[in-house]
């Protein structure tokens, strides 16, 4: 079972790969030559942006399918989910404000010597369905009325999240109150009391919120030793992702000539390389040390499921044999 979600997410990822490919040849195609210098490298960059969105999106759907056949949401960490879900939505404020705010952008050019920031369309995308997936799978866990983790959120997990929470609100409240004052929309990063120092503060906690969430995770496939129910389709397009992010970054970076542009978005840096230390360690995890546990643990629980199906046709049986030894009633 596990090799053929395995097979199944190789070959969506050299679909992705090859359609990647044939837009790539378009762009460079349509940009024509003599148009840019750097037409190719764009054309690539462009690709690479939505190759990662796809990769990173797409991983996080075999965990709610996963979810769904088994109808059990065990093996998942709770404190994973939900410090998930409040990174998102720090993630979303950040690419939101850097792609779609004109005063962000001019603020991010005045402490850059003028240069633009890195921030894509695919960056804010990405964040926004992240935030919507990661909602999807609290729902199954809560609302489904599937089998649920043991335990609960632990009590750290809980003052995190609601601290977290509590400064996205002041971020927002200082937002608002700060419309239309220069200093707040037009001071650089250097100043604490400015519209984008407080950005980058919401970007860190989407940071912290990253090493943290994997943390439980990794402890408890190794408190169960083993990572059945936690879908390693999911660590491969994770890592996937996480490389074509950092790729995007560094091309990007080059053509504007610009590698403060890279620690100028440094939650996207900081993802890509979270994502690839984590998923090495998932893989390892998945691939080397409870290997043979998750394989007996998968049979056992085939074998469990065909002995409920049997007693559940058994009983049928009896109850059609005793409906037939009814006496009919008559009018």
């Amino acid at each position: 079972m596990d090799r053929g979600r395995s097979t199944l997410g190789l070959v969506a990822l050299v679909g992705v790969f090859i359609i990647g490919l044939v837009t790539l040849a378009y762009a460079e195609h349509d940009n024509g030559p003599g148009k840019s210098k750097n037409g190719f490298w764009r054309a690539l960059s462009w690709v690479i942006g939505w190759l990662y969105f796809v990769a990173w999106s797409v991983s996080f759907y075999p965990q709610l399918v996963l979810n769904y056949q088994r109808k059990s949401t065990e093996g998942l960490s709770y404190d994973f989910i939900w410090l998930n879900l409040l990174g998102f939505v720090a993630y979303s404020i950040f690419n939101v404000a850097f792609f779609s705010s004109s005063t962000v952008r001019e603020s991010y050019r005045r402490a850059h010597d003028g240069e633009e920031n890195l921030v894509r369309a695919n960056d804010v995308f990405f964040a926004l369905h992240a935030t919507v997936v990661t909602g999807a799978t609290l729902w199954q866990m809560y609302y489904c009325g599937y089998r649920r983790p043991k335990g609960r959120l632990v009590r750290p997990v809980v003052f995190a999240f609601i601290g977290l929470t509590s400064a996205l609100t002041v971020v927002y409240l200082l937002a608002v109150l700060g419309h239309g004052n220069p200093m707040w929309e037009q001071g650089s990063n250097s100043n604490f009391w400015t519209m984008l120092s407080w950005l980058y503060f919401v970007s860190y906690i989407k940071l912290v919120v990253s090493f943290v969430k994997y943390c439980p995770q990794v402890y408890l496939n190794y408190q169960r030793k083993s990572t059945q129910g936690w879908s390693i389709v999911n660590v491969s397009l994770d890592f996937t992702g996480g490389f074509l992010s950092f790729l995007q970054l560094f091309i990007d970076a080059s053509l504007e000539n610009d590698w403060s542009g890279i620690y100028g978005d440094p939650v996207k840096l900081g993802l890509s390389l979270l994502s690839l230390g984590f998923d090495i360690i998932f893989m390892i995890q998945h691939f080397v040390l409870y290997g043979d546990r998750d394989r007996d643990e998968y049979f056992a629980s085939a074998a469990r499921h065909d002995s409920d199906a049997h007693l559940q046709l058994d009983t049928g049986d009896q109850d059609d044999i005793l409906d037939e030894r009814q006496p009919l009633t008559t009018a």
